[in-house]
Formats: structure tokens, sequence, C-alpha cells
């Protein structure tokens, strides 16, 4: 479902740097109207560390919370195209994603589980007030062992 590319918006990336980190971004206008902005950071200090997120922007602000348009599979497709693209092609070893929302955690972490498991990559999460955080990271060997 989340894995056909042709059903995501148009986007493209764009890189920048500041002090602390390089940074990979974009925006992109969704059926009605509104800009998602997903930005993924390499901190400079531990650079096989990225940190995404994304938002939609709002006249309230950014949000992180369902458009109510019926386009949250063809936005999250986008964005994990992007999470493969500049996964693969910064060769990112591990990556933290943060959501407010603990229900859209556990959907985040079945598809991170079923999207990386193939690249020997495993994603768990941690509940904490705020939300919740997930990290995609390279599996334990004895886990890629068991599933060969």
């Amino acid at each position: 479902m989340f894995t056909n590319y042709d059903n995501a918006y148009d986007y493209t990336l764009n890189e920048s740097e500041n002090d602390y980190f390089n940074i990979v971004s974009s925006r992109f206008i969704t059926d009605s109207r509104e800009i998602v902005t997903v930005m993924f950071e390499e901190d400079k200090d531990n650079p096989e560390h990225w940190f995404s997120g994304f938002s939609r922007s709002t006249s309230q602000g950014n949000s992180q919370e369902n458009t109510g348009q019926g386009d949250a599979i063809k936005i999250l497709s986008t964005v994990i195209a992007m999470i493969v693209e500049v996964a693969l092609g910064k060769q990112v070893r591990s990556m933290t994603f943060t959501s407010p929302d603990p229900g859209k955690g556990k959907l985040f972490i079945r598809i991170f589980n079923k999207l990386t498991s193939e690249y020997g990559y495993i994603a768990n999460s941690e509940t904490h007030k705020n939300g919740v955080t997930i990290r995609v990271h390279p599996a334990p060997k004895e886990l890629i062992d068991e599933a060969v």
C-alpha cells in the first residue's frame, strides 16, 4: 500500500546545512492545497544518525494531524518515498522520527519494519508524555540470522 510511489505527490529534495546539521528538505502541495514540509537532519557530530519529521502548514501553524481530506495514504506514500531516497542516497545508518500521536507510532512501526527488514534494519518505539519516538536502526545480528 505505501510502496506504490506512483501514487506519491511530486516533490524535490533540497540540500542545505547549518553549523550543526546537514539538511535534506522538501515541501509539496496536497490535492487540498495544503503544504507539507519534510525535513531530514544529519547530526554533524554523529553523522551516522539522522532525525526526520514532517508536518502540514495550516492557518493555526504547523500540524501533524490528519487532513481529513482522504489523502493520508498519498501523503504518507510521498514521505516514505523521500525516506527511502534519503536513506539509500545518503547511506543512513539510523533515523529517528517523532509523532505526538502514539497511535500513529504503531502504524509507522509496522510500515518501517515492513520496508526496512529486507535491508537488515528494524524499527522500535518509545512512548512518552509528548507522543512516540521511533528509531530505525540496523537489526542485531542474531535477528538477521533468525530470519535467514
